[in-house]
């Protein structure tokens, strides 16, 4: 019966990751998910094959067992106080692990102001890899109280530039604030200009030595990666191009 018990509970484990993988071939965005809750499923099983052999075995907890736990209500109160933050860490680590707020491998931004990549999602912490390579260790009780953006699912992004120039130029703006729009259009293809998303250059403001100019644009780039710099390095450059074709300084 043990060894029967033993050889189910290892092929369910065989058969749930045969599962996982078909699901990942559909959706390989899922794969730092799909890890998560191998494991998740993993432990379930082991609970579950643990109670089985138990019960196989008949397994009965004797008076000197049992009198190991017997502290009273001292004693229980030292247990109560010694283990509630490694309940609260387990209790958000299976939070976390069957939510869909982050999965290992996704780009997040906390709102304590750390952000980077998600290396492991543990049962009592979580690693954060900063985008310096440092890694970060960090207690799940801590994590599931913060807000979370995760950048991983976020497909479109911004470029709002903030531009100083002389009174003196003022007389240009009505030429040159139109010409950064167009060169941005002309070199940045996923530039969003249906009106779901600003996309604007206006006069916003006077100081006292300068004009303050806002430019604000929005793209289909997620925020990060490779296409998110090389699209905004292009932007930038339109920009330097206006200012550049209307002698603007």
């Amino acid at each position: 019966k043990i060894l029967y018990v033993s050889w189910l509970g290892y092929r369910l484990s065989v058969f749930k990751r045969y599962m996982l993988g078909r699901a990942i071939v559909k959706s390989p965005d899922k794969l730092g998910r799909a890890s998560t809750v191998d494991r998740l499923i993993d432990g379930l099983i082991m609970i579950a094959t643990g109670f089985f052999l138990m019960d196989v075995l008949n397994v009965d907890m004797g008076v000197g067992v049992t009198s190991i736990f017997a502290f009273g209500s001292a004693g229980t109160l030292v247990i109560g106080l010694a283990t509630q933050n490694l309940a609260s860490m387990f209790v958000n680590g299976l939070v976390l692990t069957t939510s869909d707020r982050i999965s290992e491998g996704d780009h997040i931004k906390l709102g304590s102001g750390l952000s980077g990549r998600v290396q492991k999602i543990g049962w009592f912490q979580t690693t954060l890899r900063h985008y310096d390579e440092l890694e970060e260790i960090i207690p799940n009780s801590e994590l599931g109280m913060q807000r979370v953006t995760n950048l991983s699912r976020v497909t479109k992004c911004q470029v709002k530039q903030t531009l100083r120039i002389k009174y003196e130029d003022a007389d240009k703006l009505d030429k040159f604030l139109p010409d950064i729009l167009k060169e941005i259009k002309a070199s940045c293809p996923k530039v969003i200009t249906s009106g779901i998303r600003p996309f604007r250059a206006y006069l916003t403001n006077f100081k006292e030595d300068h004009l303050q100019i806002s430019v604000d644009t929005h793209h289909h780039v997620p925020p990060m990666g490779e296409a998110y710099w090389k699209n905004r390095h292009e932007c930038l450059l339109a920009i330097h191009r206006a200012a550049k074709k209307n002698d603007i300084e």
